[in-house]
């Protein structure tokens, strides 16, 4: 059985149990993680895969990447010299920092490395909240990381189609695909609809916060019956509050557990996700299992979760007028938002369930490990 290395640091553990119950059947290996109570996770060695955790402060997580490596780089070396078993492949979480950490660690255990691609990192406007000023200077900095990675690469999992043509000619014969990543659907269910657009996400002018909010205001009050949720974490709320202004009818709600999700998301009307740059948000399929209509910016990975005008609608990016007008023209028609709701059901069950992607997954590991 071959093994698997996956390089995954926290501070929350980022592996689903049922992935690994499920790769069981056919891989075994090792995870190396972070959380702030590793004695939890040790405890919680899934199937054929076993945790080990480095204790680290969720809230210092750029003073954690140096013990990180280190801790890395010691596995890696007690592996092949001491236990002298063999890794097969290392899976980093990202092509960034994790993917420099792969290109040790496979160097290391002399063994095929693939990073998973999970944002769109050759977009400027994922960088806009480290910095107004350089965000455009961040973007040129990740672009030069992911080519170093890819270089050392032999497969790469990324989400959506178009989401690496940035860098294909680094590509080579390398071993790619995309779909988006494993969702735990199965507690999502339509449980009421409470008359609320609910916005869930952090950081604020990646995600679109302002846009959503902007886009609201125009159109709150012939609709005094409807609220907009914010959902998330903001350690610093003066940005978050100075938008929404004197509006009531928008408020932002402090981050729930992953396990309380389902309600959040099982209660409300309409979910918008106007990110400026996006992967495949999870929350959009999420979203779709509890029968739910959804709002999304017309960029990346987001258009291929909502099919405009039948499970949901898409809008020009940064356009408020315009995701004014679709907010509208959900919360008028609630037969609309039932039927794009059923449809958005049927549809993640077809293509983005736990059968497809393990399909899918398992045969992408099997083609690197020949």
């Amino acid at each position: 059985m071959k093994k698997i290395l996956f390089i995954q640091p926290g501070p929350t553990f980022s592996i689903n149990s049922y992935k690994c119950e499920y790769l069981s059947n056919f891989f075994s290996g090792e995870i190396l993680t972070t959380s702030n109570n590793p004695k939890v996770l040790a405890t919680k060695n899934i199937g054929k895969f076993n945790y080990n955790c480095l204790k680290t402060n969720p809230l210092h997580s750029k003073r954690n990447i140096l013990p990180y490596l280190t801790f890395c780089i010691l596995f890696c070396l007690r592996y092949r010299f001491l236990k002298k078993k063999r890794i097969n492949l290392v899976v980093t979480y990202d092509p960034l920092k994790t993917g420099l950490i792969g290109i040790v660690a496979s160097r290391l255990l002399s063994c095929k490395l693939a990073p998973e691609i999970n944002g769109t990192y050759s977009s400027p406007f994922n960088f806009l909240d480290k910095s107004p000023r350089f965000y455009k200077l961040y973007a040129f900095i990740y672009t030069q990381i992911m080519k170093i990675v890819f270089t050392f690469s032999h497969g790469i999992k990324y989400q959506y189609p178009g989401q690496i043509h940035f860098f294909e000619k680094h590509l080579g014969d390398k071993i790619v695909t995309a779909f988006p990543n494993y969702v735990d659907l199965d507690k999502f269910r339509n449980i009421a609809e409470e008359k609320e657009i609910l916005i869930v996400g952090f950081p604020f002018w990646r995600k679109g916060i302002d846009i959503a909010i902007d886009a609201f205001k125009l159109i709150a009050p012939q609709y005094p019956d409807w609220k907009m949720k914010i959902l998330g974490w903001y350690p610093d709320t003066s940005l978050l509050t100075s938008r929404i202004g004197d509006c009531s009818q928008i408020y932002h709600h402090l981050p729930v557990y992953s396990h309380e999700m389902p309600e959040q998301v099982g209660k409300c009307a309409i979910v918008c996700c106007s990110s400026r740059s996006e992967g495949v948000p999870r929350i959009l399929m999420e979203v779709m299992m509890a029968e739910k209509p959804r709002i999304g910016s017309n960029v990346d990975g987001i258009p291929v979760v909502i099919k405009d005008g039948y499970d949901g609608l898409l809008f020009e990016s940064g356009n408020v007028k315009q995701l004014s007008e679709k907010m509208a023209l959900l919360m008028k028609d609630k037969e609309l938002r039932e039927v794009m709701g059923k449809r958005g059901r049927e549809r993640v069950v077809k293509e983005f369930g736990s059968d497809q992607y393990f399909s899918k997954l398992t045969t992408f590991y099997n083609r690197l490990l020949v």
